[in-house]
């Protein structure tokens, strides 16, 4: 069938009214309605702890706490009978269209903070992430585009972030300035 202009114009003009009166848009979404909440602590937790038992001697928990009216990770840990990490751990379905990972962390020292990501292909990526505001919340951010990781093992072991990324794990390594404390978290996300 042909339609005239005028039969497609009054078609299109009614469509648009129509989406205007029910409140639906034909916009593009806005970046917030495609963020991904990682681990939220406001349902079941998917986090665990892992303690580093190929490293043995560490020590340290995970709970929740209310902070400033957010629910956050705590991570307490006790390097003084030895280990050299613990992580908070959750497993995680980041697409490749996803460009960054972004969350808080606050502590009561200068920590040594990094990200370990499992790929599609069952390889760990090992990110350091510096935290240095000590007492103070401070946001830290992992690029994910043309992420090469120095630090990898398992899985294809190229160093080369295959999408989708399955597990997140954020992990306090033992420093020379901290054996004990905690890791506050929270606001865990990825970004488009």
């Amino acid at each position: 069938m042909n339609y005239s202009p005028a039969f497609i114009l009054k078609r299109l003009l009614l469509t648009a009214a129509l989406l205007g009166s029910t409140g639906l848009s034909a916009a593009e979404p806005s970046a917030e309605t495609l963020e991904i909440a990682l681990g939220s602590f406001n349902e079941p937790t998917p986090w665990h702890i892992f303690l580093g038992a190929e490293f043995p001697g560490a020590k340290g928990t995970l709970s929740q706490r209310l902070v400033e009216e957010k629910t956050t990770g705590v991570l307490a840990f006790d390097f003084t009978g030895g280990g050299s990490y613990i992580a908070a751990r959750s497993p995680v379905d980041i697409p490749d269209r996803y460009t960054e990972i972004r969350f808080k962390v606050r502590s009561d020292k200068k920590q040594r903070v990094t990200l370990r990501l499992a790929d599609s292909t069952g390889q760990y990526h090992q990110i350091p992430l510096a935290y240095e505001t000590a007492g103070e919340w401070q946001t830290l951010r992992l690029v994910l585009t043309g992420l090469r990781s120095k630090t990898h093992f398992f899985g294809k072991n190229d160093g080369t972030l295959h999408f989708p990324v399955k597990e997140l794990w954020i992990m306090v390594q033992k420093g020379t300035e901290s054996t004990t404390g905690e890791l506050l978290f929270t606001d865990v996300k990825a970004l488009p």
